[in-house]
Parts: C-alpha cells; sequence; structure tokens
C-alpha cells in the first residue's frame, strides 16, 4: 500500500485510531460516521510485529455532495515495542492513489 506512515506510542486502540486517520484525510472530518469497522490481522512480520488492515465504511462528502457510505482500508504495523504505524487511507471514490480494481482486490484480499 502507498503512503507515508506515523508512529505512535504507547500502543493505541488500532481500530480508533485508523478512524482518526480517516477522518483526517477527509475534506468534511466532522461528517464522518463509520460502520462495519472491524481490524483484519494478516500475518507476524520478520520483527515479530503484527501486520493487518483496518477496513470499514465511512459516510462521506466530497466536493459539497454527500456521497453516502464508502469503503476505505488502512493498513496497520503493530510493533512489539508498542509502535504502530499506519499507512495513507485509501477510501473508494479516489483512484487518484491507485486504480479501482487495485483498490477493489485489496478490498477482497484483506477485508472480507
Amino acid at each position: 500500500m502507498l503512503g507515508v506512515t506515523v508512529n505512535y506510542a504507547p500502543k493505541p486502540d488500532l481500530v480508533s485510531l485508523a478512524k482518526i486517520t480517516v477522518e483526517d484525510y477527509l475534506s468534511y472530518p466532522e461528517t464522518a460516521s463509520f460502520k462495519n469497522v472491524k481490524y483484519n490481522f494478516v500475518r507476524q512480520t520478520s520483527d515479530k510485529g503484527d501486520l493487518g488492515y483496518v477496513c470499514g465504511e465511512v459516510f462521506r462528502v466530497n466536493n459539497e455532495k454527500l456521497e453516502g457510505y464508502k469503503k476505505f482500508i488502512v493498513k496497520v504495523h503493530n510493533n512489539l515495542d508498542g509502535r504502530v504505524s499506519l499507512s495513507i487511507p485509501l477510501v473508494e471514490g479516489d483512484y487518484d492513489l491507485l486504480p479501482m480494481e487495485m483498490i477493489e482486490s485489496m478490498w477482497h484480499k484483506y477485508c472480507e
């Protein structure tokens, strides 16, 4: 997944932290509401951290238009020392980072 990660310590709740990251990404963060949000563990990394994805749906307003609930994906690396790294969120409807086909493929692989 593309993007810059941000490190947090001590270890926070991964779902709550991902929601904050998604809110910060949106044009109108004050309108965000979430549903069906969950953390999906994928594997343990070589440094014994956990790698997973927080997936869900966020109510989105874009260009002053109500778009409704859109899927989002945030890659999360939870390190043994308590640091958590998060990717830039991928939000359905923003295809300038990755094409729609790649986002759908990631959703099916890591979120279902």
